[in-house]
């Protein structure tokens, strides 16, 4: 079997302040994974040591069998960060151009193929109205969207999301969702979140982060996951009514005996 990643026993400290220790995975390609956990569990640190931004204190990180280096023009990344060109003269337009830097020839400037890739992304995460247009002149969820575009003129193998869907109000994450879905019949989607309720249908399986990681090889949360995430303050609270979007999920033993009453 192939993989787009593999972790071997990663470990990454802050000035020597643990954040992740004994991270082991393997990631086959094409799939769709959400790693879920509180603020500060090591969410965004793991996505970067994924991608080859930082190197851990121990252990081992591959992409395609290899560093995570080697294969930076095959990966797609949308940061955290929603405020990038707020304040500077740049146009929706020449960000996600930025995207197609690493194939396109720079002395002679964007090629036909280049300007066709740009156009049909805009025109997947709806944008086509707003090319022209500052990035200091949009919202937030809107300055998400064009990162999102230009993760994706990348024409990427793998495409890892930093808390996509935030600044979007609820219909457009259902339709970055959908879209993210739709994107994972061509490559592999890691989707990095907090909340529960952006985690869609589409999900293969399901990484909880705190510190440590718990992974579960299919669209399930269930308890243990829970509590290696959140702690044992989740007894008794059923999923169910933290997912929003139609995860299959295992019901708590609690909550088994009150299906009747819901």
């Amino acid at each position: 079997m192939s993989y787009a990643f593999e972790m071997r026993d990663v470990c990454f400290s802050y000035n020597s302040v643990p954040v992740l220790e004994g991270i082991s995975f393997e990631l086959p390609e094409k799939e769709y994974l959400a790693i879920i956990g509180p603020n500060g569990g090591g969410k965004t640190t793991l996505a970067k040591l994924m991608l080859g931004l930082m190197e851990p204190d121990k252990g081992e990180v591959k992409v395609f069998g290899k560093p995570p280096l080697e294969f930076k023009t095959r990966i797609g990344y949308v940061p955290q960060y929603i405020d990038m060109g707020k304040g500077f003269p740049i146009s929706v337009y020449d960000v996600v151009m930025m995207g197609r830097l690493g194939r396109m020839n720079r002395l002679k400037g964007p090629s036909e193929e280049d300007k066709a890739v740009v156009d049909g992304k805009l025109e997947l995460l709806g944008l086509q109205d707003c090319r022209k247009s500052k990035m200091g002149e949009l919202s937030g969820g809107q300055r998400q969207r064009v990162l999102i575009a230009r993760a994706l003129a990348v024409e990427p193998d793998i495409l890892i999301l930093d808390e996509p869907t935030s600044g979007a109000d609820s219909p457009m994450q259902v339709k970055l969702l959908d879209v993210l879905g739709e994107l994972n019949d061509t490559m592999t989607i890691v989707l990095v979140t907090h909340d529960f309720s952006v985690i869609s249908k589409n999900v293969t399986s399901v990484a909880c982060v705190n510190r440590t990681m718990h992974l579960h090889k299919s669209p399930e949360i269930t308890k243990d996951m829970l509590d290696v995430a959140y702690g044992k303050g989740m007894d008794g609270q059923c999923p169910v009514e933290l997912i929003a979007h139609g995860i299959p999920h295992r019901v708590f033993p609690e909550h088994e005996n009150k299906e009747s009453d819901a």
